[in-house]
């Protein structure tokens, strides 16, 4: 509701930057106050984030305060359109939220430290996600939803090709930096007090398995907003409670064989299930859209990321066996 009331102001930016808050909130708990109040210092910085996220861009309609009035009157024939828009995106966050409870009760079975593993690896991973559709997807929105109110599908065509190719460019290189980085990284952002060297090989293992969840994630945020805009966001919530069971499955088959890292692996396949479905509604919807151009320079991206990764592997290596 709050994302929509901006977007209807054309604060396009503004609910992106807002949702980091959560989990930076999060990390400046798990930096500043875990020492004194333990896992609580995690709980309290993203307490205090998530409520910052939804105050701050509230502010912004403070001046239209005399326009707005608290309303819970259920006869109220637009609350009630509205709680049929928002249905199936309250089913939808809050199956998401039971994917992810579900996935820590999983790692929990698997013995001790499991569970920070997968969730300090998974703080790392939607944070990026957040940043990367704030400064990519973001002005596409606008234009999305433009496109498909004067139905100019084949412009909309152009957009999903463009933002596709722009999103496979910005974020590939993200992904294969944090795989060969990933024990530095986590090293560096975790590793002080009870948090010991053996906790960062066991995060860095899981985040393995969780990065390239990020590409996943931000081509997903493209691809839902069209469906969003072409008004099939019930098929939307329909998805993912079918995908839940799925990454379910996944999960219990994959734990066996990579640990915590199957779990991870489970949910990262899972969105890029989830990813592929929803292009391919798309595609039914507007027609076809061409992107087996991108195949070719997205091969071309993958390939010159991981030649380049390989000497700043050795090299962070070798700098740490410096130090050392």
């Amino acid at each position: 509701v709050e994302e929509s009331l901006l977007y209807s102001h054309k604060h396009f930016t503004t609910s992106n930057w807002a949702m980091l808050l959560g989990g930076i909130g999060g990390l400046l708990g798990l930096l500043f106050l875990t020492e004194r109040y333990g896992l609580f210092g995690y709980g309290y910085g993203s307490l205090v984030g998530y409520f910052l996220q939804v105050v701050i861009p509230l502010s912004l309609f403070w001046k239209y305060r005399r326009k707005f009035s608290i309303s819970l009157n259920f006869k109220d024939k637009g609350l009630v359109r509205v709680y049929k828009l928002m249905y199936p995106v309250y089913a939808m966050g809050g199956l998401l939220v039971l994917v992810h409870i579900t996935s820590r009760a999983l790692a929990a079975s698997l013995g001790p430290g499991r569970v920070s593993a997968f969730q300090y690896s998974g703080t790392l991973t939607w944070i990026l996600p957040i940043v990367l559709a704030n400064s990519i997807l973001v002005p596409l929105f606008p234009i999305i939803s433009e496109r498909v109110v004067r139905k100019e599908m084949e412009s909309l065509k152009e957009i999903l090709r463009q933002g596709t190719g722009i999103i496979i460019f910005a974020v590939t290189p993200i992904v294969v930096s944090i795989l060969m980085l990933r024990a530095p990284l986590v090293q560096f952002v975790f590793e002080r007090g009870e948090f010991t060297p053996e906790d960062t090989q066991l995060t860095a293992y899981t985040l393995f398995f969780f990065a390239p969840l990020i590409l996943a994630m931000v081509l997903s945020l493209l691809y839902t907003q069209v469906i969003v805009t072409l008004r099939r966001v019930n098929i939307g919530a329909k998805l993912t409670v079918m995908l839940i069971p799925l990454n379910f499955l996944l999960a219990i088959a994959l734990m066996k064989v990579f640990d915590v890292g199957g779990i991870a692996l489970a949910m990262t396949l899972t969105f890029f299930i989830q990813t592929g479905v929803t292009l391919i509604l798309i595609r039914h919807y507007i027609g076809p859209i061409g992107l087996g151009r991108q195949l070719v320079p997205s091969l071309k991206v993958l390939i010159g990321c991981a030649i380049s990764a390989v000497p700043a592997h050795y090299l962070f290596q070798h700098m740490e066996a410096s130090f050392d």
